[in-house]
């Protein structure tokens, strides 16, 4: 509750530290750098047995160069995402504009002032050792935009001023103006608005336009075109001068790889992270910062692009091609559902699907054209009861690609599909991970909310078609659940008898079913938009849920339809079925 004025012994670095990371283990990661060069240096201490060593490293180095410390304990001694083991912190920084007060939001456990008044660093104890990056960088970075924080600071292997150190440009202490240990919860952040833009990363800008070609385009005001071609900026205003600089850009209607271009150029001549290892993703974090006052600006390709239009020829001559993932059952880019009442083995069946196809083997009727890589998201089963399934199934990696191409996430609750926080974090998980296919197990919990609704649905399928499919290239497969049982319809078992809005039938690309009978399990096609629709057959279940083709039950029908398939018959007249 009290106030510190200045920390800088041992014993106030072991009660600031001991703060920060508590009893937890891990490693702390501490650069510094040269305030002459800008030059960095890395180094990694394991904690707390070499606490010792750390203080010793920060009495050491702050008096010549600037230290740093990430707020976050690591599993190793590296400092990227995937080192990241957790924290009891969210935080945010403010470059010269901290705020007085907050609203709607826990006051912060710390506040300390890194350098001269407004320049502060504010962090909230969370009631809790937060393992999940996403959780961390999803907070902070809603904090950031909140206050009007800077952009760049929510990540969470970001680093921060100690107390105790020096700010060597200011020649001051960072020094503890507030210090409250009642901790908050995550709950106590709920209410904070989704972000207003679409984030993007440093990896999204592949290509940076030349500076010319950049400034031949657009009709520069002459009082912008002077500012920008300032020779220098001072020290202090140099974040505020290039985020004053992304506004004007935004304002002309550049695109974010044309404003890094500018912000390249200029920071060339203002200095403000010409010399930093991290350059591309701060200035990239401003992008972000001013895209979000600016929002109907284009985020990625110019408008004009955002809605092409062919001519015949023009179309005849693209490069279009369905390309088959399984074929005759689901392309890339795909939408496909599998249905049917519970307990019928659909998370079952799925998982299958996903093991064979990574393997590049067959199964049941469909042969993958390659090693297929699918991300699992288990919404319905929690780890150790998905965990039980996969034991049981056996699943065997002899030659590793599995390991290569089966991606499991099992949260065992939503994943909030339409949210756009939720929405964001996915997207980093496709960036990351390039998945063939996307299964969600199921549509229902992965929306959890009114599937009646036509503006839930709509916006839902908006994003799994915009971002899923088309951005990122992925098919998309729901486990999904029928309508109840009904007076007249003791067997939903139709395309019209999927659980939910009709936009969901008409959207998917293709769906199957599966219904009991007896000991066996039948198999029906409720949609094929690409071929024609499969006669129904039956599988069964082995103890090990392992399915396999029941051929002595079996319809006539659907014999003659297996063998057709084996002699790779085309698609008959009048085969586009469920347009």
């Amino acid at each position: 509750m009290g106030t510190v004025s200045s920390i800088g012994t041992n014993e106030d670095w072991e009660r600031f530290f001991d703060y920060i990371f508590g009893g937890e283990s891990g490693y702390v990661y501490s650069p510094t750098k040269d305030p002459e060069t800008g030059s960095f240096q890395k180094y990694h201490f394991q904690w707390p047995q070499e606490k010792a060593a750390f203080f010793r490293h920060i009495e050491t180095h702050t008096k010549s160069r600037e230290v740093y410390y990430a707020p976050a304990l690591f599993a190793s001694r590296g400092a990227e995402k995937e080192d990241f083991k957790g924290s009891y912190f969210v935080w945010c920084e403010f470059d010269g504009n901290a705020p007085d007060a907050v609203e709607g939001i826990p006051e912060p456990s710390l506040k300390l002032q890194s350098s001269t008044s407004g320049h502060q660093h504010w962090y909230w104890k969370l009631d809790g050792f937060v393992y999940d990056i996403d959780v961390v960088e999803s907070i902070s970075q809603k904090l950031a935009y909140h206050l009007g924080a800077d952009t760049g600071s929510w990540n969470g292997n970001r680093v921060l001023r100690p107390v105790g150190t020096k700010h060597h440009e200011s020649g001051n202490t960072v020094k503890v103006l507030r210090w409250d240990e009642r901790p908050s919860s995550i709950a106590d952040f709920i209410g904070l608005p989704d972000m207003p833009i679409k984030v993007v990363d440093a990896d999204d800008i592949k290509t940076i336009p030349l500076i010319l070609d950049v400034i031949a385009k657009y009709p520069w005001p002459p009082e912008v075109f002077k500012f920008f071609k300032e020779p220098t900026m001072p020290k202090g205003s140099r974040t505020s001068a290039l985020t004053k600089l992304g506004h004007f850009c935004m304002e002309l209607g550049m695109t974010n790889a044309e404003t890094l271009a500018v912000f390249y150029h200029a920071d060339e001549r203002w200095g403000k992270f010409k010399n930093r290892n991290d350059r591309k993703r701060r200035l990239v974090d401003l992008i972000n910062y001013c895209r979000a006052r600016h929002p109907v600006n284009p985020v990625g390709e110019e408008v004009e692009n955002r809605f092409k239009v062919y001519t015949f020829e023009e179309f005849q001559n693209t490069d279009f091609q369905l390309e088959w993932l399984l074929p005759d059952l689901l392309h890339k880019k795909g939408l496909f559902i599998i249905g049917g009442p519970p307990r019928v083995g659909k998370s079952q069946t799925s998982l299958r699907f996903a093991e064979k196809m990574a393997k590049c083997q067959s199964f049941l009727r469909w042969e993958p054209t390659r090693p297929i890589r699918t991300l699992f998201i288990s919404m319905e089963m929690p780890g150790e009861e998905l965990k039980h399934f996969m034991d049981i199934m056996q699943m065997e990696d002899t030659n590793g690609l599995l390991k290569e191409n089966l991606l499991i996430m099992p949260l065992g609750h939503s994943i909030g599909l339409k949210h756009k926080d939720s929405q964001t974090h996915l997207n980093k998980v496709m960036e990351k991970y390039q998945p063939d296919i996307v299964m969600m197990d199921s549509l229902g919990v992965a929306i959890s909310d009114d599937m009646s609704s036509d503006k839930i649905v709509l916006d839902t399928f908006k994003y799994v078609n915009e971002s899923l499919r088309n951005e990122f290239g992925a098919a998309v497969w729901f486990i999904h659940h029928p309508r109840k049982e009904q007076i007249g319809n003791k067997k939903p078992n139709k395309l019209d008898d999927l659980y939910g809005n009709r936009y969901i039938s008409a959207a998917v690309t293709s769906a199957i079913n599966l219904w009991p009978v007896g000991d066996e399990i039948e198999v029906s096609c409720l949609k094929m938009r690409m071929v024609k629709e499969f006669q129904p057959f039956r599988i069964r279940r082995s103890p090990t849920l392992e399915f396999e083709i029941s051929s002595s039950k079996m319809s006539k029908d659907a014999q003659i339809f297996h063998a057709d398939q084996a002699d790779n018959v085309g698609m008959s007249d009048g085969g586009m079925v469920g347009m």
